[in-house]
């Protein structure tokens, strides 16, 4: 099934986390829709978002997970059929109110 989830910090050598005006942003969104992203460190890795962030830019990094693992990182049942298709459209109506309001 899997879990909408934000970066809380990221990076191989310089860690970064989001500034505090995009939690702003994420508590906004979860008072719209009822929704909590989860907050998983993925400290040791780099994103394009790390990147962006360490050139100076306010990023930050949904993504979908499973028991603290990101998605598309070749686990054998991370396939298009385990999509639950009503979790998936609750964390796009999410994203939606993300960028609606901000």
């Amino acid at each position: 099934m899997g879990n909408l989830s934000v970066a809380s910090e990221e990076g191989r050598f310089k860690k970064v986390n989001a500034s505090s005006r995009i939690k702003r942003y994420m508590r906004g969104a979860q008072a719209a829709t009822g929704i909590t992203p989860s907050s998983v460190s993925l400290a040791g890795s780099d994103s394009i978002a790390s990147t962006v962030q360490k050139a100076g830019f306010q990023t930050m990094h949904l993504f979908g997970e499973e028991a603290g693992k990101p998605a598309l990182k070749g686990s054998a049942d991370d396939v298009l059929e385990n999509i639950d298709e009503d979790i998936l459209d609750d964390n796009v109506n999410f994203l939606m109110e993300l960028l609606k309001h901000n």
